[in-house]
């Protein structure tokens, strides 16, 4: 069996059309085609870090008159310039779409951008996006002809996905803790595109959308569940955090989750963590640093193993040691400073 996470990777562009981001399901998750960290078999998974990401403007000029002069690098009815970037790889990876792809464009033309970024590193996932206002109007060069005037739809959209998978295994039983920490803001911009004098328009409506999404499958056990009806791996924890059906408005925001399961030597755990975001018409999204795991603990003194290496635990003081210690300093100090005042 082949499985990639490639394939649950929404670009966010379906034709001329625009797909909001959604996360992975997880029979995509380990199966269908692609090439990202591909997978034997259920057990035995590849662990991967993979960025996606995407940028449109797209100019539509309709009822356009005998006498209206198109804009360089634009023609009558659509006209999109997008860009798409996904890479498997730890290095952030921007896409950006520019307003114009064959410069010089003229000074009155038609300026909006998009810009997306990702990046992906094993317990991180970073991600944002940003574009420019998004409008629908009239332009009118009159007098230059007795019909100069065209109808003008400008749309921008940008997304982003940031995903790791890895494989965990124990050399003991214990239990598994840890924190995922994700804050970010969003915000709306109604005057960053450059439009010509002559452009009557009104601004369109804005689109802003996130998600993390992070499970835990054990892969040694399958089993038959409402993920896999037919049998697959065996889910063991499950984190979700997201803005759901509505517009993230929030100027700021921040969550905390708590990831915790049991685990048993000699058995697999596959470990898949998503961040998605989407931008539309003059919205920023912004959690590029953000969905960190942290304060990872494990009980029984049991060791990690990480297939990609990465070195998940953190040594931290336990509760009171931390205070006993700079006690301890304290005290240290001040017997020196006292030695030195003895000193002839």
């Amino acid at each position: 069996m082949k499985c990639s996470i490639i394939a649950a990777l929404p670009l966010g562009i379906v034709g001329l059309g625009i797909a909001l981001i959604a996360p992975m399901q997880p029979a995509i998750a380990f199966g269908g085609a692609g090439g990202l960290g591909e997978c034997t078999t259920f057990e035995t998974c590849t662990a991967v870090a993979f960025s996606s990401t995407n940028a449109l403007t797209q100019y539509t000029f309709s009822s356009v008159g005998d006498g209206y002069p198109i804009p360089p690098s634009y023609g009558p009815g659509v006209t999109p310039f997008s860009y798409l970037n996904n890479q498997q790889t730890t290095s952030p990876v921007i896409a950006g779409a520019p307003p114009c792809l064959n410069p010089p464009c003229a000074v009155d033309s038609f300026h909006s951008v998009a810009t997306a970024r990702a990046q992906s590193d094993f317990a991180v996932n970073r991600a944002s996006a940003d574009t420019s206002v998004g409008a629908s109007g009239t332009d009118d060069n009159s007098p230059v002809a007795i019909d100069d005037t065209a109808t003008v739809q400008i749309l921008t959209v940008a997304g982003a996905n940031s995903v790791w998978r890895d494989v965990w295994t124990f050399d003991t039983s214990g239990h598994f803790s840890a924190t995922i920490t994700l804050d970010g803001h969003s915000s709306t911009e109604t005057t960053n595109g450059t439009f010509p004098d002559t452009y009557d328009y009104s601004v369109s409506s804005t689109l802003g959308e996130w998600f993390y999404d992070l499970d835990v499958w054990d892969v040694t056990n399958l089993s038959v569940s409402e993920d896999f009806e037919t049998g697959g791996p065996t889910l063991v924890a499950r984190l979700r955090d997201r803005t759901g059906a509505s517009n993230e408005q929030r100027p700021s925001f921040e969550s905390a989750l708590a990831l915790d399961f049991d685990f048993a030597p000699g058995v697999s755990y596959v470990v898949i963590a998503q961040l998605g975001v989407q931008s539309r018409n003059g919205r920023e999204i912004d959690l590029y640093d953000t969905a960190q795991l942290t304060d990872v603990a494990v009980s029984n003194g049991a060791e990690l193993s990480a297939l990609s290496g990465h070195d998940y635990l953190v040594t931290v003081p336990e509760p009171g040691q931390g205070a006993l210690i700079l006690v301890g300093l304290a005290v240290m100090a001040t017997q020196a400073r006292f030695r030195g005042l003895r000193r002839p």
